[in-house]
């Protein structure tokens, strides 16, 4: 990790108070990702030809009335770098939608966008998310707030920095398993959740009306009622609570999976053990997560 961090203090000291604009500072941060995942050089070249991609914003009608050109295009990010933020923040949320507009007006099944905007230092993370189908326009598209890093020059920050970076764009080697790191990639706040509840809900709605779906959601409700005393039901908290509940399968599962495949006759009681104390773990997990 030392390395990492000796590397993002460089690029932290080559951009503070340096008065670059945009174009330099996207092509610092180029330099950055080439020396920090000299393994993703392929990935990285789509970076490369993702920068200033032309996409065509819809007007009012059904005329395209101008192109814009994305910062930064990388598989599902759409960067946008600005000269200083967050005083400019509000230009760059414009665009942002502009291109997201122009992106799902041509895309036959949308794609779930990451929209960023920074000035290399300073990171800010939305979800974009629009009810309209067919051609949309800027003014349709939300902006959902995600995460906010700020880069100084201290260690700490440094390797957050390098972290934030390898989960959103690469995710190269093993990443640390914290609670925090599970919670960024699955929890309520999650970039995947965002997309998956959105599906959950339009899914729920279309069947919702049926005799087998209509008494597992009376039958929820009645058992949360039950449980917490007063607690308000929903739809959207039935599909919350879908979703946390599958999720909490598939740890399990992987869980298994990946004891099954370690044990031995000889290693079975101490495997049943481990993986008893693991699946505590993960459900102490998966609460905490729903707490939040």
């Amino acid at each position: 990790m030392d390395k990492f961090v000796t590397a993002v203090h460089r690029y932290y000291l080559e951009l503070k108070e340096s008065g670059l604009k945009e174009t330099p500072r996207r092509e610092k941060f180029l330099v950055l990702l080439k020396e920090l995942f000299p393994a993703s050089v392929d990935e990285i070249s789509k970076y490369t030809d993702g920068a200033e991609k032309s996409v065509g914003i819809q007007g009012t009608g059904n005329e395209i009335i101008k192109t814009g050109r994305i910062d930064a295009y990388f598989g599902d990010l759409i960067i946008e770098f600005e000269r200083s933020m967050p005083s400019k923040r509000d230009e760059p949320k414009r665009q942002l939608r502009e291109y997201c507009a122009g992106l799902w007006s041509i895309e036959p099944v949308r794609r779930s966008y990451i929209c960023m905007a920074t000035d290399g230092l300073t990171w800010y993370t939305w979800s974009p998310f629009s009810e309209k189908t067919g051609r949309i326009g800027p003014e349709d598209v939300e902006l959902k707030e995600r995460e906010t890093l700020i880069l100084s020059g201290d260690p700490k920050s440094c390797e957050d920095f390098f972290l934030f970076i390898n989960r959103l764009f690469f995710r190269e080697g093993q990443l640390r398993p914290t609670v925090e790191s599970f919670r960024k990639d699955f929890g309520l706040q999650s970039y995947l959740f965002e997309g998956v509840f959105r599906e959950l809900e339009a899914a729920f709605d279309g069947v919702k009306a049926e005799r087998e779906i209509a008494l597992s959601y009376e039958e929820w409700s009645r058992y949360l009622t039950y449980t917490y005393g007063s607690m308000a039901t929903s739809e959207a908290l039935f599909c919350k609570h879908t979703y946390l509940s599958v999720l909490a399968k598939f740890i399990v599962w992987a869980a298994l999976s990946h004891e099954q495949a370690a044990a031995t006759p000889a290693s079975s009681g101490l495997v049943r053990t481990l993986l008893a104390e693991e699946l505590a773990e993960i459900n102490g997990l998966v609460v905490r997560i729903l707490g939040k």
